[in-house]
């Protein structure tokens, strides 16, 4: 059995994915063979949107906040208004968040947190107010 010493550790990560790349290489022959393993983390590079086309809706209005971010496990998202929460339980699986109908009342500073097994995320603001009819 031959032992070959010419080897070439490459490590990288990319998101959360973690590779490490080992090539052996003999009489111009490269053999790369790549082992994959998940790393836990805590969410990371949080981003709350609207699709409102601006920050200011009008009485009755249907709106749409989005919240994403990266983490393994998946995040699962908790929504706030003015720091009290919304309990959606749709929203906390999917990041999507949809009020209909919107009042004056909801005007306000709404935020999102993503939460997984390994921590939370950073949270992020979204200003949004409603127009009196």
């Amino acid at each position: 059995m031959k032992v070959y010493s010419n080897l070439n550790f490459e490590v990288w990560k990319l998101l959360f994915i973690s590779a490490i790349k080992i090539s052996l290489i003999k009489e111009n022959l490269d053999i790369t063979v790549q082992l994959c393993c998940l790393i836990a983390d805590s969410p990371k590079d949080t981003n709350i949107t609207t699709d409102a086309p601006q920050d200011t809706v009008s009485d009755g209005s249907l709106i749409t906040i989005t919240c994403k971010a990266h983490g393994n496990p998946p995040p699962r998202y908790k929504f706030f208004i003015e720091n009290r929460p919304i309990y959606e339980r749709k929203a906390e699986r999917s990041g999507i968040l949809k009020l209909n109908a919107m009042s004056f009342s909801q005007s306000g500073i709404y935020s999102c947190r993503p939460e997984n097994d390994k921590g939370k995320g950073p949270r992020k603001d979204l200003t949004v107010y409603v127009r009196r009819k």
